[in-house]
């Protein structure tokens, strides 16, 4: 059985590696940006408690070690880091944010576009309804308050509509609250 990716936890993921990376990008000098505590609950829910998720750091560079008494995760300040870093940022984290991005923004305009097509259906029926309304009231006058066949039909499916379902759409039988006030 295939495991379906949960989207906004894969994007929290990839938000996270991305901050990571950017800040030790900006700012290759600050030892603060390369240490990321292994204590550190949310850097744990969001990248190392997933799948690949320490892989992916140590793919980086990133070793874990004990640094002043604390584990952490630590990027050394060697130029072959900071070229995997590059690479990581641009063709994994930012590349793959944005092509998530781009598929929900795709699933966010077929949902209005199906939104769109279901406002106007609805009122294709609702159009639909009143002509109908209007050619009985019209069959009525023509007749001079005489019901034909077709405007009784109508006045009765009409009648139906507004009483709502059916009890025995309802599976119960034929047993309406009106069985129940006659005893």
């Amino acid at each position: 059985m295939r495991r379906e990716l949960h989207i906004p936890t894969l994007l929290a993921t990839l938000e996270t590696l991305s901050k990571v990376i950017h800040n030790i990008l900006d700012h290759p000098d600050e030892d603060k940006y390369r240490k990321i505590p292994i204590t550190n609950k949310a850097f744990a829910e969001k990248v190392t408690d997933r799948k690949g998720g320490k892989a992916f750091l140590l793919a980086c560079g990133f070793l874990r070690k004990t640094m002043e008494g604390k584990d952490v995760w630590y990027l050394g300040q060697t130029g072959t880091d900071i070229a995997v870093l590059e690479l990581a940022r641009d063709e994994v984290v930012d590349k793959r944010k944005n092509e998530i991005h781009g598929a929900m923004l795709a699933e966010q305009r077929r949902d209005e576009r199906e939104k769109a097509e279901n406002a106007k259906r609805a009122e294709k029926v609702k159009r639909d309804f009143e002509e109908d309304r209007d050619e009985w009231e019209q069959r009525v006058e023509m007749t001079g308050g005489v019901k034909d066949s077709v405007a009784q039909d109508f006045v009765d499916r009409t009648e139906r509509m507004n009483r709502g379902p059916s009890p025995e759409l309802l599976g119960q039988g034929g047993n309406t609250l009106d069985d129940d006030n006659d005893n």
